[in-house]
């Protein structure tokens, strides 16, 4: 099998054409992907129609603040049980 040698320029030419072109390349891709994404946007918007219907009249009431005399007074009620080893199984 014969082995190709590569200079070492033609590498470094396409690195070189690669970071100068690929950043604009993806600025320009990302300008066109939102150009297209506005026009099918702005085409499928459904025709305004007006309903008629008036808003209904509700009643309302005033909301009252109670405060009663033994809120929070619950205390939790923790039972601990000491076993021994024989009590357990």
């Amino acid at each position: 099998m014969e082995q190709v040698e590569k200079s070492p320029q033609s590498g470094g030419r396409f690195r070189a054409f690669l970071r100068a072109v690929l950043p604009l390349a993806i600025v320009v891709g990302a300008i066109v992907v939102v150009v297209i994404l506005v026009t099918l946007a702005r085409g499928k918007r459904p025709e305004r129609v007006e309903t008629g219907e008036q808003a209904v009249l509700v009643e309302t009431i005033v909301a009252e603040l109670k405060i009663y005399a033994n809120q929070c007074s619950v205390k939790p009620c923790l039972r601990m049980a000491v076993l021994s080893p024989e009590q357990v199984y």
